[in-house]
């Protein structure tokens, strides 16, 4: 049997599954968590991510980023800049060497070192009533 040379590779066209579900998982984790958060459908990612620039790597996008699809039609502004304004989510924030009075916003998504449960009200009203949690 002869084996074509050519067809050791099968490219998946840009609309279907698996090249949605392999660019996440190779290139795109964090711009999928965005796209989540912010409650997009996936075929918004998928579209972002028919652009060559949408990765991980290249994280934050510029914020005049337009999103078309295959079509040709962009999606809308209020979904792109609503992605675009969450991707500080998955983005460290960047300082500047000197200066000391930096503030980091809530946008940021910090790195959690450790969770730990923290007492609420009905644990509050145990320990007023003797129970052990």
């Amino acid at each position: 049997m002869h084996r074509d040379s050519d067809l050791k590779k099968i490219y998946s066209p840009d609309h279907s599954r698996s090249f949605l579900t392999y660019r996440v998982y190779k290139h795109a984790q964090k711009l999928f968590v965005v796209a989540v958060a912010e409650s997009l459908s996936m075929l918004f990612l998928c579209d972002l991510l028919r652009g060559k620039r949408a990765v991980d790597e290249n994280l934050p996008l510029k914020m005049n980023t337009r999103v078309r699809d295959e079509n040709d039609v962009f999606w809308s502004d209020v979904d792109t800049q609503g992605f675009l304004s969450r991707q500080k989510l998955v983005c460290a924030p960047i300082f500047v060497m000197g200066s000391y009075k930096q503030m980091v916003g809530r946008q940021f998504g910090l790195p959690i070192v450790e969770a730990r449960r923290v007492a609420g009200r009905e644990d509050e009203e145990r320990g007023i009533r003797g129970e052990v949690p």
